[in-house]
């Protein structure tokens, strides 16, 4: 089994058809687990509230999909033993703790950390390039 750390912006294609949802959904193979800070959840949902505030689902799509996101087949780890390492990165490299808690977990799981975030792809790829992994990348298993 191969496994990868996913963010909120891939698991939202898992959610809802927009670009790179299906390269997304090769991580959906039963060979493959993916991981998470348990931050993802909070974030999954306020992804869906601006999705709902920006007119894209309504309150009854929401709220569905929140049900949908509290059974994602995605291993959740507590941030506790991630967040000092998560800081200093954030610090050096300039990027939030959430998002440094990804690339932290990755380190840590010895394994890529994939993101459909471009901003975030585009500041740390270079430094991080055997961990980082851009969605439209992801292998076909």
């Amino acid at each position: 089994m191969v496994k990868y750390v996913v963010d909120a912006s891939v698991c939202l294609k898992w959610l809802i058809p927009e670009v790179h949802w299906e390269e997304a959904g090769r991580l959906r193979a039963p060979t493959v687990a993916s991981l998470a800070p348990e931050h993802l959840l909070p974030e999954l949902g306020n992804a869906l509230r601006s999705k709902h505030r920006r007119g894209e689902i309504g309150v009854e799509e929401a709220n569905d999909l929140c049900q949908v996101v509290l059974d994602l087949p995605v291993e959740l780890t507590p941030g506790r033993g991630l967040l000092a390492p998560a800081l200093q990165l954030a610090i050096r490299y300039d990027r939030s703790v959430y998002d440094s808690l990804y690339i932290t977990l990755a380190l840590a799981e010895e394994c890529q950390f994939v993101t459909a975030d471009r901003r975030l792809y585009n500041a740390l790829a270079p430094v991080f390039s055997g961990t980082m992994l851009w969605v439209e990348d992801i292998p076909v298993f």
